[in-house]
């Protein structure tokens, strides 16, 4: 059985410790005592609206010490703008003031020791491969947390935990060329997160965002926060409850396919709230109908390879 917690309260810090305690009910959570990462959104400093909360990393920060968490690094690199710009704005710094225990890390601004690129082969829009580098802090943390919000998106549909991580493992400028068209940058992301998962997620739709994400989409006052160990179920049951089909996410149906998760959350106990009372309608982006032609020939021809290997 996999479990995901779901609570439904508009007090952010309340709800995000409430999701985690729900979960860790139920949930061993073996969790290493001397380093976990926390991967936060921080897709442009300029917009908080469209990043991860200081309060909900916060919230997990404090459920992580009691349970004896004795260092936590709470770590991002920006897609746009310095990681630095987004610690200061967001008020991170302030939040987590007097935390000795927990260490802000702007990922590109490591050194190649404690950040060593690894190379990693996806695919070009011609369905040839290319190399890229990711970066070795995430993909070699012995613990990864993923906390950010809920939002739709102007290429994929829906970001979430998976996309949180998966596109958060390229170095860089490096993020940018696994966007190769709507079929093959599903096909990219799915093989990223085969490479890289968090083992735990928290998605924080206490706001969330819809429209034209997930950067320029407006507020959403859901509510609603989900938590879970089980990323592929997570996203999937988070997907539907925001009104769409999870087999319209192209990464979710080729993880699946890949034979990693379930995106019909068959196997699923769900604690705290029902999901079909949570459940709402997100506005999609207003190019949702092209997003929706990622089941190309290219799409099905690289899904092919990959279920064949």
């Amino acid at each position: 059985m996999k479990y995901i917690a779901i609570v439904k309260d508009n007090d952010r810090y309340r709800a995000v410790r409430q999701s985690l305690s729900l979960l860790h009910s139920r949930v061993e959570p073996n969790i290493p005592k001397d380093i976990v990462v926390i991967k936060p959104n921080f897709v442009d400093v300029r917009y908080p609206l469209a990043c991860t909360h200081p309060v909900a990393v916060k919230a997990v920060v404090d459920h992580l010490r009691e349970l004896g968490v004795r260092s936590i690094a709470v770590a991002e690199e920006s897609s746009v703008g310095r990681t630095v710009e987004a610690l200061e704005n967001f008020g991170y710094k302030e939040v987590l003031k007097g935390y000795s225990w927990v260490e802000l890390v702007a990922i590109e601004e490591l050194s190649e020791k404690k950040n060593p690129q690894i190379p990693f082969e996806i695919f070009k829009w011609d369905r040839s491969i290319q190399t890229i580098y990711l970066n070795g802090y995430l993909v070699n943390a012995p613990y990864l947390v993923s906390i950010g919000p809920p939002k739709t998106h102007d290429t994929v549909i829906v970001t979430l935990a998976l996309k949180n991580i998966a596109m958060a493992i390229p170095k860089g400028r490096n993020k940018g060329k696994v966007h190769q068209g709507y079929g093959i940058i599903n096909i990219n992301i799915a093989m990223l997160a085969k490479r890289k998962r968090a083992d735990l997620a928290i998605v924080d739709g206490t706001v969330a965002m819809e429209g034209d994400g997930p950067v320029y989409g407006t507020a959403k006052n859901w509510g609603t926060v989900f938590a879970s160990h089980d990323i592929v179920e997570l996203d999937s049951a988070i997907t539907y409850a925001m009104g769409f089909a999870p087999t319209e996410i192209g990464y979710l149906y080729a993880l699946y396919k890949m034979g990693i998760g379930d995106i019909y959350f068959r196997n699923v106990e769900f604690l705290g709230e029902d999901i079909e009372k949570v459940k709402t309608s997100f506005k999609p982006h207003r190019e949702y109908s092209l997003m929706k032609r990622w089941l190309d020939s290219a799409y099905q021809e690289l899904l092919g390879r990959l279920t064949a290997q």
